[in-house]
């Protein structure tokens, strides 16, 4: 069922690949597709799934994908333009893209299916009941509360688990979800290189490793490097976030379209560069920029805000970075004239102008930009819509935040406090400065242009970092290093083999060391950390409570699992919790020891858990269901096999016995101690009956 989930959740990427398909296609374009294929999939499910569960709007998806292909290509046949194997895809450039894919694979495996890593004991649970929800989603712990919590990454997950008819558990959808964006990934950038010039596999494989395996200089610490940085950690772990890892995907393409429309120009004497000749029509990027915009708005907040501007600093000095073509004079000027007069007479003067002609189009895929992402965060309900729970940003003074608890925040003018920072974004600092020489050195706007996008980017990343604090922890100020930490080491790539004029930026020696090295500090340093993590403690199984292997789990054999369910609050008990939350949609209760503004930390057990399903998720008088162990130590489970009815639900790989007990609002009150309850309070959601999970109550 693994393989059938892989196959089903790639197929739109296959479809569109050979869909636009075509002899003139270039490498860059092949790259673009994939991202472009992965956003246009996620908005397109999330969007069906307003109307369906995301389930049957996954489903859905997959013949739908094969019809619009179908017809893409029939279409061009009309035309003359059939299907046709791309020139510039050699079996070298093949070769690489499989070899770096199959590495990115290979090294997201290695820490994939021996843990179970960040924030899994909340995304366990969430995964399995997003899967049964209809847009806007409520949280697993909150089923009266929307969630607008970057919930897209989750999201790929459960369409996972429904590909696999729900025999995959969530744990597993999670941890096959990062293989497969890893890999994707991995394919973008072995696809790129090569359209760089790249003409080895381990030569791309390490340029690819740069990329994923960015984040802070931690060789340049000698304190305890329990996550690889003092502020921030490195992206391969971090990338097992469900967001993060599809955030990084979307942010790669999102550079490379930046990349081909700043290599890709005519060369002076009419030569063709490295890349082809010919400018870019404005649609070949414009169309997936504004569909990763849209994607990113939904799944990293903060690094579609950085990226956009930093964009938008690399086009004031080239306006080609977005749009190629200059407009040419105003037609039909004489009729704009007569219709509106003195102001027709003068738009089509400003029409005329150099500064329209050059910028026009340019400001226009702008403004595209910026309503995708507001276009977005309204119509898949993200933080930017209405009664969304947003987190406060606050101006503080300049610091190295710190990392979780173990690093708290230093001032800088406290001894290590400046050092701390700088040791952290060093190989960052010297990508800066890479830029700045390059820039210095440069004779085109192209150049100039690259290197205003990295120090915008990094300028940003840095003061995000430094200066604001984000509720509910110091620590959050990490989520503004994403971006900078995955685009400059991508953008250091291209100067290296930018050689097409005597002052590129890959004919600078000095540049290229500073390159080099910046890419190669946080490497060596994530590579370290690989091997010596020091006192990192990753989630294994056995911190989950029990000995069954998630990753073995069948959930349809072992937990009567599967599709067209529905999400119901539940008292489970703490050995077989994540087993059966992570197979089956529930609603629970859970902590706020996250403190952020909606519940994400781990779900409450025992008293505390049957209270507030009593107070909060259970109509007075209706039932609740238990879900115990047929030999439970939980003291709920023990009564409730005593004096309620119970039907065997399943067994477990290990032989455990799984069964449904009903605990009426007698039982419930006797082991609460309390009396029976007459109504809800008035404060708490107040379901006629177990939430749907098709219909959430948003609250």
């Amino acid at each position: 069922m693994t393989a059938l989930a892989a196959s089903l959740y790639l197929g739109p990427v296959l479809c569109l690949l050979v869909a636009r398909a075509g002899r003139a296609r270039p490498l860059w374009q092949l790259a673009l597709d994939i991202p472009f294929a992965v956003a246009a999939d996620v908005l397109f499910v999330l969007l069906c799934a307003r109307v369906v569960p995301l389930e049957t709007a996954a489903l859905a998806s997959r013949p739908i994908a094969v019809a619009t292909a179908g017809a893409w290509l029939w279409w061009r046949r009309r035309r003359g333009e059939p299907c046709s194997w791309p020139r510039a895809l050699t079996v070298r450039a093949l070769w690489i893209a499989l070899a770096v894919a199959t590495v990115a694979v290979l090294a997201s495996l290695a820490l994939s299916r021996t843990y179970h890593i960040w924030d899994r004991f909340w995304h366990v649970s969430l995964v399995s009941s997003l899967r049964v929800q209809r847009l806007p989603f409520a949280n697993v712990y909150e089923p009266g509360h929307a969630l607008a919590y970057h919930y897209a990454g989750d999201g790929i997950a459960a369409m996972l688990q429904t590909f696999s008819f729900g025999t995959l558990h969530a744990s597993h959808a999670l941890s096959l979800a990062h293989d497969l964006i890893f890999g994707l990934t991995g394919a973008t950038l072995g696809l790129v290189l090569a359209g760089f010039g790249v003409r080895g596999a381990l030569a791309a494989a390490l340029g690819t490793a740069c990329v994923l395996w960015a984040g802070p200089a931690a060789l340049l610490r000698t304190d305890g490097k329990q996550f690889s940085g003092y502020s921030f950690v490195n992206f391969f772990t971090l990338s097992f976030r469900p967001h993060v890892v599809l955030g990084g995907l979307l942010l790669v393409g999102f550079v490379v379209a930046l990349l081909a429309r700043l290599r890709h120009r005519p060369h002076p004497h009419g030569e063709p560069d490295e890349l082809g000749a010919g400018a870019i029509p404005l649609g070949r990027t414009a169309l997936p920029l504004t569909v990763l915009t849209a994607t990113l708005a939904i799944t990293d907040e903060s690094s579609v805000a950085l990226l956009g501007l930093a964009l938008g600093a690399a086009w004031l000095v080239d306006p080609e970075v977005l749009a190629p073509e200059r407009l040419g004079p105003a037609a039909g000027r004489p009729w704009l004239a007569r219709r509106l007069g003195g102001l027709g007479r003068a738009l089509a003067r400003l029409r005329d102008t150099g500064l329209v002609r050059r910028r026009g189009a340019g400001v226009l895929v702008l403004l595209g930009l910026l309503v995708a992402v507001v276009g977005a965060n309204l119509l898949y309900a993200g933080l930017l819509s209405p009664g969304a729970a947003r987190p406060g940003v606050r101006l503080v003074p300049w610091r190295s935040p710190g990392f979780g608890t173990p690093f708290p925040p230093v001032p800088w003018s406290a001894p290590g406090g400046l050092g701390y920072f700088v040791a952290d974004t060093a190989g960052l600092l010297l990508l800066a400065a890479a830029a700045v020489w390059v820039a210095l050195r440069g004779r085109s706007r192209a150049v100039w242009a690259s290197a205003a996008f990295v120090l915008a980017l990094v300028a940003l990343g840095l003061f995000g970092l430094a200066r604001l604090d984000l509720d509910p922890r110091h620590s959050e100020s990490h989520r503004f290093m994403t971006a900078p930490m995955l685009a400059a080491p991508l953008v250091g790539l291209a100067w290296l083999r930018w050689r097409t004029t005597p002052h590129a930026p890959g004919r600078s020696p000095f540049a290229m060391a500073l390159v080099v090295l910046g890419l190669a500090l946080p490497t060596v340093s994530t590579l370290a950390w690989v091997c010596s993590p020091g006192e990192t403690k990753f989630q294994t199984q056995a911190s989950f409570g029990t000995s069954e292997d998630f990753y073995a789990t069948d959930c349809v054999t072992e937990l009567g699992g599967g599709l067209g369910l529905a999400a119901e609050p539940l008292y489970v008990s703490q050995r077989v919790f994540y087993l059966y939350t992570g197979c089956r949609p529930t609603f629970m209760p859970g902590s706020d020891r996250g403190r952020h503004k909606i519940k994400t930390s781990t779900p409450l057990h025992g008293k505390a858990a049957l209270a507030e399903l009593d107070r909060d998720m259970v109509a007075p008088g209706a039932d609740l269901g238990a879900i115990c162990e047929s030999s439970s130590s939980d003291p709920i489970c023990a009564q409730a096999r005593k004096e309620a009815p119970c039907t065997p639900i399943g067994t477990t790989r290990r032989g455990v016995g799984i069964e449904r007990c009903t605990l009426d609002a007698a039982l419930r009150a006797r082991l609460l101690g309390t009396g029976t309850r007459t109504r809800a309070p008035e404060t708490a959601a107040q379901p006629s009956a177990a939430p749907s999970a098709t219909e959430p109550d948003d609250g």
